[in-house]
């Protein structure tokens, strides 16, 4: 997939337009709030979906609009506004020279919804307050062929443009892993296997692990609470289900029930995720 990022203004941190060569039908806008009196111009006078973002507060609020965007995102009590302080504004607007557009208003009421629904999925890992009040309407239910790939490929557009709150996990599963990315922790009578979820950037706990039923001293406190969240998942000292963590060493800790390094796990090379993964 192609993405082509265009800066409309002569300093760098102003508009900026993105496009692909995966869907020729949509364009992505950023615009800071101070340029927002720039956009005066045809191309945002049209139907689409709009994004408005406290990146500070990680708030975010989705809305559409039936004709002249900018328009609508001035006009004073509607919801839009319980986000008071948003500074970047982003705008997936039709580009398609066909006469009849994708974008018609019962269209871009189903892309609002969509959109909606996957800022409350994706919400589970990046933590965005949406500022939304309920869900928005929508024609009909149905996602069609066009709608998918309109979230797919704008998603990732979006997160091009420094947002990922519309980025899902994809489904992990522990065959599809390379043996360099398998280590295992083996001591005192204890042994479990970690993996390296390349494509979401996560280490999971392989079930089957054996769980040290004792803690250290020493044990950290953030270590005794990552213990006792996945105690229902652990059935005569071994682990029932995949727990994903974010670095090796936290692993290694629920396992040995002690602070450790994330050193102790060593893939069928020898090494360790810290010699692999950077």
């Amino acid at each position: 997939m192609e993405i082509n990022v265009k800066i409309l203004d002569k300093r760098p941190d102003g508009r900026i337009k993105c496009t692909t060569n995966e869907n020729t039908t949509i364009a992505i806008y950023k615009i800071p709030r101070d340029m927002i009196d720039l956009c005066d111009s045809d191309e945002f006078k049209t139907n689409g979906i709009y994004f408005l973002i406290e990146s500070k507060k990680r708030k975010v609020y989705v809305g559409k609009s039936n004709g002249d965007i900018i328009k609508r995102i001035k006009i004073k009590d509607i919801p839009h506004n319980r986000i008071k302080d948003w500074d970047y504004l982003l705008l997936v607007v039709d580009i398609s020279n066909t006469i009849n557009k994708v974008f018609d208003s019962d269209f871009i009421s189903n892309l609002e919804k969509e959109y909606w629904k996957l800022l409350n999925s994706a919400n589970k890992t990046y933590k965005y307050n949406i500022v939304n009040k309920g869900t928005p309407p929508s024609f009909n239910s149905e996602t069609t062929n066009i709608l998918s790939n309109i979230l797919d490929v704008s998603s990732k557009m979006i997160y091009v443009l420094g947002f990922e709150f519309l980025i899902q996990d994809m489904p992990f599963d522990d065959r599809d892993v390379e043996d360099k990315f398998i280590f295992e922790f083996e001591s005192k009578g204890i042994k479990a296997k970690l993996a390296y979820d390349k494509n979401n950037r996560k280490y999971w706990l392989l079930k089957g692990s054996n769980i040290s039923k004792k803690e250290s001293k020493s044990c950290f406190p953030w270590i005794s609470d990552s213990r006792k969240k996945i105690k229902k998942f652990i059935k005569d000292g071994i682990l029932t289900k995949n727990i994903d963590y974010n670095n090796p060493s936290r692993a290694e800790g629920v396992v040995a029930g002690a602070s450790r390094s994330g050193n102790g796990w060593k893939n069928s090379e020898g090494e360790s995720p810290i010699d692999i993964i950077k």
